[in-house]
């Protein structure tokens, strides 16, 4: 029986709807001892997370260390994606520097998060059964770089398995990579809101009384001619912005109107009032951001669904997810203010009849247990 895991994700755990932090709470669940390691992200930090030895202590408080700074380059896609051969190895070599060998000695698998993580693929030890939970595809999502997106499916092949979280991803790679698509199982992502702020009334409202409120949580980019136009078009609907979805220079130039406001990252308890006490949800991705072409019905929707908030949002590549819920899809800056002014009039909740249990945190930790954990004895 495996009972020793290093998990390699890119951001901490918390209690919240990302499908790392709930796989992480399956391992748990199963008295699986579990080691989260954050990636060294670009400001070349390095934070060790070691879950406390009873699961209690592990569900509610989490040691964590953080490193010395590192001044080595790390691995950035905007400056660095046609690099090649040795630079690329450089680059890769220097963003895995502070990770060694060392690291899994005392492991007996390994879960590897999509995006960075993926570099440490070859740091891995070949008698060590590892799993990868693929949130966005390197070849189809996050990079441009061939030998990054090469890595990747170095990594899928020497997988365990692979979890995927898209069915329209899966059939990429049936129909591109079927020796791969051989290791790839569909796990769809669900969604986690603890139990008070489900139905209880004493969840504080950060809202100001009497005002009228839209919401948006997520890190993918947003589109910054909508939010111009919202800016200086919507009157009396204020839109609370919460995630790295902008960067610095855009919400100075937005922070001019006074219906816009950016919050930044938010843990799981700061962020689940504004969107159990808002009126509507916005979704305004970036008209050309790339990913857009595979994103689907994503546990942010989800979010919003659950507490009943109408949706308006720019049309994604996999629509046909949201077959039969009332969602607003839109093409355009004028079409998605006009469908703004047009269901802000109204404000009326919406029962988008979902099945729950199967998308809850419960639901999503089952299905790992029976399809994942159990194939690894």
């Amino acid at each position: 029986m495996l009972e020793r895991f290093l998990v390699v994700s890119g951001r901490p755990w918390t209690q919240s709807n990302r499908g790392m932090d709930i796989l992480i709470e399956a391992l748990l669940r199963n008295g699986k001892h579990v080691e989260l390691f954050v990636f060294p992200n670009l400001l070349h930090r390095k934070m060790r997370i070691r879950p406390k030895e009873s699961k209690e202590r592990v569900l509610n408080g989490i040691l964590e260390i953080k490193y010395p700074v590192t001044f080595y380059p790390y691995y950035h896609e905007k400056y660095m994606n046609n690099w090649r051969g040795i630079l690329f190895d450089f680059v890769r070599a220097t963003s895995c520097l502070s990770i060694t060998r060392r690291e899994f000695a005392n492991v007996e698998v390994v879960v590897l998060e999509s995006v960075y993580p993926v570099l440490l693929a070859n740091k891995v030890p070949e008698n060590i059964p590892v799993i990868y939970r693929q949130s966005d595809p390197v070849e189809l999502v996050i990079s441009q770089n061939k030998r990054f997106a090469s890595i990747e499916r170095e990594l899928i092949a020497r997988s365990h398995i692979t979890i995927v979280v898209k069915k329209n991803i899966l059939d990429y790679y049936q129909s591109r990579y079927p020796d791969l698509h051989r290791k790839m199982i569909l796990s769809v992502n669900g969604f986690n809101i603890p139990d008070m702020y489900r139905n209880d009334s004493n969840v504080p409202n950060p809202y100001e009384k009497g005002t009228k409120n839209a919401v948006y949580l997520g890190y993918a980019p947003l589109d910054f001619e909508t939010l111009e136009e919202y800016g200086c078009g919507i009157n009396g609907i204020d839109y609370h912005i919460i995630g790295d979805c902008m960067n610095k220079k855009q919400i100075q130039t937005l922070s001019i109107h006074n219906n816009l406001h950016f919050y930044g990252n938010l843990p799981p308890e700061k962020y689940l009032p504004y969107i159990k006490h808002a009126d509507l949800a916005l979704v305004p991705y970036k008209r050309t951001w790339k990913p857009l072409e595979w994103a689907g019905l994503s546990s942010k929707y989800l979010l919003f669904m659950f507490f009943n908030l109408p949706i308006i949002s720019y049309r994604v590549g996999a629509i046909s997810e949201f077959e039969g819920l009332p969602v607003t899809f839109c093409d355009t800056p004028v079409e998605f203010i006009q469908r703004v002014r047009e269901i802000s009039s109204v404000m009326t909740k919406i029962d988008y009849k979902i099945d729950w249990d199967f998308y809850s945190r419960e639901g999503r930790i089952t299905e790992l247990e029976k399809r994942i954990l159990s194939t690894l004895g």
